[in-house]
C-alpha cells in the first residue's frame, strides 16, 4: 500500500471502568452497581481501533504504563492490526483510566485519570518520526499535552499530511499555530462555542463561529450535532448531512472520516461514509 494512505493516530490510551447504576452517586453517597465492565478506551486508541477494524493501515503513537492495563490496551489494538511499535510503555507511570458511572435515565459521569498520557512528549514524537513520515493522514485529540499536539500537528503540516483534530476536551485558548496546522476540525456545537467564545444556538451562529476558525487557518470545520446530523463549513459555504449518532459513536465517525479520505474520497463523501459507519 502506498504510504500516503496510511493513518497515524497520536493520542490517548486508557482503560475504562464502567459501573451501571440506578442513580449516579452524589458527593459522599454510596450506591450499588447493577453490573460493571472493564474495557479498553482512550479517544486516540478508540479512533485507531475503529480505523483498523474498517481495514485501514493504522499506526499509533501514545503512552501507557508498564502494567497489565497498558499491555492489554496494546494487545487490543494489535487484534485489529494497528501498529503499536510507537506506543511507549513508561516504567513508574500508571496507564490512564476512566471511572464511569452510567445511569440509563440521566446519562453518565466520568472521572478521568490521565496517567501515562500526560507523559506523551514531543521527544516521543521525534523518537518515532518515521511513522509521521510514512503516513498520509494524522488524527489528533486534546487529551494529551497541548504542547505535543501542537508539535505533532506542525510537523505533519510541514510534511504535507492531512491533519484532523478532534477538539476534545475543548478549551478557549488553543495556540494559533495549532489552527494553522489543521486541515479538518470536528467539534460538536458546545465545543465550537468553547473554542470560539461565540454562541452556537442557531445555524447562523454556528456558521459565524466556524468561520472564525477558518479565519485562524483551519481549512474545514465539521460540526457534529448528534441526532440532528453534521454540518460541513468551508470558505466556499456549508452543507448539511444526515444524522451522526451519540457521543459514544463519535470516535467511529472520526475514524471513518479518516478512512474514507484515505480511500480517496473527497470530504463530502467522506462525511457521508462516516455517518453510515
Amino acid at each position: 500500500m502506498d504510504s500516503v494512505g496510511k493513518i497515524l493516530v497520536i493520542g490517548s490510551l486508557g482503560m475504562d471502568f464502567i459501573a451501571y447504576v440506578d442513580e449516579v452517586p452524589a458527593e459522599g453517597k454510596t450506591v450499588l452497581a447493577n453490573r460493571a465492565e472493564r474495557i479498553p478506551g482512550g479517544k486516540g486508541a478508540n479512533q485507531a481501533y475503529a480505523a483498523g477494524k474498517l481495514g485501514a493501515e493504522v499506526a499509533m503513537i501514545g503512552a501507557v504504563g508498564d502494567d497489565e492495563s497498558g499491555r492489554e490496551l496494546i494487545e487490543n489494538l494489535n487484534r485489529v492490526n494497528v501498529t503499536t511499535g510507537a506506543v511507549s510503555q513508561i516504567t513508574g507511570a500508571p496507564t490512564g483510566c476512566s471511572h464511569i458511572s452510567v445511569n440509563w435515565r440521566e446519562g453518565k459521569r466520568t472521572i478521568i485519570v490521565p496517567g501515562a498520557n500526560s507523559l506523551l512528549t514531543p521527544a516521543i514524537i521525534n523518537k518515532h518520526i518515521q511513522f509521521l513520515d510514512e503516513c498520509g493522514i494524522v488524527l489528533l485529540q486534546l487529551d494529551i499535552p497541548i504542547e505535543t499536539v501542537c508539535y505533532a500537528a506542525k510537523l505533519a503540516n510541514e510534511r504535507g499530511k492531512t491533519v484532523i483534530l478532534d477538539p476534545t476536551p475543548a478549551v478557549s485558548d488553543l495556540p494559533l499555530e495549532l489552527y494553522r496546522s489543521v486541515d479538518i476540525i470536528t467539534p460538536n456545537k458546545q465545543e465550537l462555542e468553547t473554542l470560539t467564545v461565540i454562541k452556537t444556538e442557531s445555524m447562523n451562529d454556528m456558521q459565524v463561529a466556524a468561520r472564525a476558525l477558518l479565519d485562524l487557518g483551519v481549512k474545514a470545520v465539521v460540526v457534529l450535532e448528534g441526532s440532528r446530523g453534521s454540518v460541513l463549513i468551508t470558505h466556499e459555504g456549508f452543507t448539511d448531512f444526515p444524522a451522526v449518532g451519540s457521543t459514544a459513536e463519535r470516535d467511529r465517525f472520526t475514524a471513518a472520516l479518516a478512512y474514507s479520505l484515505f480511500k480517496g474520497s473527497d470530504i463530502e463523501q467522506a462525511i457521508r461514509t462516516a455517518n453510515e459507519v
